[in-house]
């Protein structure tokens, strides 16, 4: 099942917006602590999301999996057993930052700022 895309704008003004030091953003962001998966040049490779705007998002990957600057994928968020959002079909990574434990943070923007983004319900049960 479909449904429109996430009110992410309603969702920072209802739990305010997140700010790290000087945030540049011009438009606030969520955070998010689900895992997320992203896909490019038709590999499919896992992570953890951070947080999201109606411009970008960001997550976490294992180092030795993380994409370059200017990759352009997919990327899905996981919000509980059986809700995906995804996030953007086509995302260009802008930034990445490797930590000391094997782990960058990934910071994309959308390619389409006006794309729509709906939630995929995936059915649990298949009825005979």
């Amino acid at each position: 099942m479909l449904t429109e895309r996430l009110p992410l704008a309603r969702m920072a003004a209802y739990q305010g917006p997140l700010s790290f030091g000087s945030d540049r953003r011009s438009q606030p962001r969520v955070g998010f602590d689900c895992p997320m998966h992203w896909v490019s040049d038709g590999a499919e490779r896992f992570g953890w999301a951070r947080d999201a705007s109606e411009g970008g998002a960001s997550f976490t990957v294992p180092t030795s999996t993380a994409p370059k600057i200017g990759d352009t994928l997919k990327l899905v968020f996981r919000l509980d057993n059986c809700c995906d959002w995804l996030v953007s079909a086509r995302a260009q990574v802008a930034w990445r930052q490797e930590t000391h434990n094997g782990m960058c943070h990934i910071g994309v923007r959308r390619v389409d700022p006006t794309e729509t983004t709906p939630y995929q319900h995936r059915q649990l049960f298949q009825w005979a």
